[in-house]
């Protein structure tokens, strides 16, 4: 059984309970999906069979099952969407936007009793030996993405309620083979407490979703739900050129001594592919995280050369509107779960 031949796919469910109809197959790095078990083992137990000092001897049984999945792939237009969706993002779509033939899915963050779940489907093997798993009901714990001259790679990962065979019914949507490159776009910064910071040479930003797995009713194999345990976003800007005025408004406010107050700032980025797929547009992702805490991160001075530093920033949501929001545009007629 080869690497190279295993495929894995993504697609939202159109409700708990109901396995997905459509999926993104993505063009992954690695992927991991395998139900894993809770086992009841008993020791210490006296069954005078032998005389040998042993403490398992009696036979086990599995009393549950969860799937743990994970996956790490290079930014494309079509998967990106899918894992947001898994990650608890709600989606709108926009038809021949910005011009016909293109969609604009716009991605906000979901209110709890609008997140959903969705399915994994892998096949393994080759020819007459291959064979497809499927597992529903699944969510992301986390989402990081990582931005360098090297390329924007995407991880993310989770679990899954409940594992079983590929229908075979499934469609499938391939990936297009068309990279979103880290050279293109902006970056902006919108902020009265930050003016001198620059453009990062790297951005790393992860937003956690802690997951309540081990929520199982007596008198059933399966978990619950994977209830939500609150949210993070977080992220590290680095490579940025070191001044005097970037230090005083990172560190004082502008001032020359500690202030209470975090400075803060709007964050937004965007990328595209290098070509157009349709008319005049390209494939692209924005993401603006609506309000960052900003901080300097400790650094030392040593070796040659320029002085170069990190930031991080904390998302505070403290808004009425969603603290992210990520506009995605391709070719791909809809998110809607199925």
């Amino acid at each position: 059984m080869q690497r190279e031949t295993s495929s894995f796919a993504l697609g939202f469910q159109a409700a708990k309970g109901s396995a997905a109809a459509n999926y993104v197959r993505g063009i992954f790095t690695s992927h991991r999906h395998l139900a894993t078990y809770d086992v009841m083992r008993v020791e210490g137990e006296h069954r005078g069979l032998h005389q040998r000092p042993s403490a398992h001897q009696s036979t086990a049984q599995r009393t549950g099952v969860i799937v743990p999945w994970s996956v790490s792939f290079a930014l494309r237009p079509y998967l990106i969407g899918q894992a947001l969706l898994m990650a608890g993002y709600k989606c709108v779509t926009t038809e021949n936007a910005p011009e016909a033939g293109a969609y604009t899915h716009t991605f906000t963050e979901a209110d709890v009793d609008e997140i959903g779940y969705g399915s994994m489907l892998e096949y393994l093997g080759e020819g007459a030996d291959r064979y497809g798993v499927r597992s529903v009901d699944g969510k992301a714990n986390n989402l990081r993405i990582n931005a360098s001259r090297d390329g924007i790679t995407v991880d993310v990962g989770g679990f899954a309620l409940t594992p079983g065979d590929a229908v075979g019914s499934e469609t499938e949507t391939a990936e297009v083979d068309v990279l979103l490159n880290p050279a293109t776009g902006s970056f902006t910064l919108t902020s009265s407490d930050i003016t001198a910071m620059g453009t990062p040479r790297t951005h790393e930003w992860t937003q956690d979703n802690p997951l309540d797995d081990s929520e199982q009713q007596l008198h059933s194999l399966y978990r619950a739900s994977l209830a939500e345990n609150g949210r993070t976003r977080s992220g590290s800007m680095g490579g940025l050129v070191f001044a005097e005025d970037v230090f005083r408004e990172l560190a004082y406010a502008g001032g020359s001594s500690p202030v209470i107050a975090v400075p803060e700032a709007q964050l937004s980025w965007s990328f595209e592919s290098p070509g157009v797929f349709v008319g005049t547009t390209k494939y692209s992702l924005t993401w603006t995280y609506a309000n960052c805490e900003v901080a300097l991160s400790p650094f030392d001075v040593s070796g040659d050369g320029r002085l170069l530093h990190d930031v991080t920033y904390t998302v505070r949501d403290s808004v009425s509107g969603s603290p992210s929001t990520v506009v995605l545009i391709n070719d791909l007629a809809s998110y809607a779960g199925s």
